[in-house]
């Protein structure tokens, strides 16, 4: 099954469309079905309302991170400096059990995204591949 973008998943469901054409486009079964009662069109309407808004968030978050990035980084790198200052006054115990959390939630996530991680490898696999062999021909 392919995945999709959240910029593909809206223009392919038409979330541009709102009131008479957002209407027509779900009685004519644009989304898959047709929703059968009043109620479930209702439904239809709110659930895409929702995506609407999450699009929106989305958009603003991402316009507002490009436009303040170096700002953003900055405070990172004075948050990260001041954590390591921290976690570096701390006794040996903690440490260690801190550096243990950190080794399961980086083991839990590979679980978690073991496919995606693994076809990221072979993709960074066969880009260097093509670079030696672009690079031999030269």
């Amino acid at each position: 099954m392919p995945r999709y973008t959240y910029e593909q998943l809206y223009q392919e469901a038409r979330f541009d469309l709102t009131g008479e054409d957002e209407c027509q486009f779900i009685e004519e079964g644009g989304l898959g079905y047709i929703p059968s009662t009043k109620s479930d069109f209702l439904l239809v309407l709110r659930i895409r309302e929702e995506g609407r808004q999450r699009m929106k968030k989305r958009k603003v978050s991402r316009e507002y991170y490009q436009r303040l990035q170096e700002r953003l980084l900055e405070i990172t790198r004075v948050r990260n400096s001041s954590n390591k200052e921290k976690f570096d006054t701390l006794p040996e115990g903690e440490k260690e059990s801190i550096r243990e959390k950190h080794r399961w939630a980086q083991s839990s996530y590979r679980d978690w995204k073991r496919a995606e991680l693994a076809a990221k490898a072979r993709e960074a696999q066969l880009r260097k591949k093509a670079e030696k062999s672009s690079e031999g021909k030269a």
